[in-house]
């Protein structure tokens, strides 16, 4: 069995059970426990090393099907492994990037299909489905350090826009100049966002310079 009660630091092993971990009886009150090894993958049954090395290679640019044949990962395994970072990354950043000093932030998104391309859509699905057809991530990144405080993916829309410079304002410890394409959903957030609590006048000037280039 496994002791949640017991607090006891007196033990002694007692052999090891059906999966080869290690049990142990406490002195004080003769209870039996068992001390399993923690794991970073879950339920999932895939080597640690070659998750990491999946990992890397993913990360260094390799598809996923090439890195099922290197690896001998099954690509359904990967996927769900990828899955898996994704939510560890996701955490990470919400527990670690907080009252971040940078300088100047590059804002930008990246351009995926789910599934099927927008055009492809039902009426339906487009009214519906809001995790298939054209998908983006949102991103951003310091011009000196390189760091990436925060990402979203999802819709090229303004409240994702809006969702996404909120949460970079509340990882920032001061407002920080920004800049991006210019795309619509980004130009019509920044004007109405909030930097680390006080507005940032800077954040006009795409949309003055757009305006500059109508009149000439």
């Amino acid at each position: 069995m496994i002791a949640t009660t017991c607090q006891h630091k007196r033990k002694t092993s007692k052999g090891r059970d059906r999966k080869g971990q290690q049990r142990w009886t406490c002195k004080d009150c003769g209870v039996c426990f068992t001390n399993y090894d923690p794991k970073p993958l879950g339920e999932m049954q895939v080597n640690l090393d070659k998750a990491k090395l999946a990992l890397r290679m993913l990360t260094e640019g390799m598809s996923l099907r090439a890195t099922s044949r290197t690896t001998g990962i099954d690509r359904n395994t990967i996927c769900k492994l990828l899955v898996l970072f994704g939510h560890a990354c996701q955490r990470f950043l919400d527990d670690r990037m907080h009252g971040l000093k940078l300088t100047h932030l590059q804002f930008d998104e990246q351009h995926t299909t789910v599934l099927k391309k927008q055009a492809r859509l039902t009426v339906t699905e487009k009214a519906e489905r809001h995790d298939i057809g054209e998908m983006y991530i949102w991103t951003c990144i310091d011009q000196q350090t390189k760091l990436t405080p925060s990402f979203l993916v999802g819709k090229r829309s303004a409240d994702n826009a809006r969702r996404f410079m909120m949460d970079v304002a509340k990882r920032l410890a001061r407002p920080a100049p920004h800049t991006s394409d210019a795309k619509r959903p980004s130009e019509c957030s920044r004007p109405t966002t909030t930097i680390a609590g006080r507005r940032d006048t800077r954040t006009r000037a795409v949309r003055l310079v757009r305006s500059a280039r109508a009149r000439l």
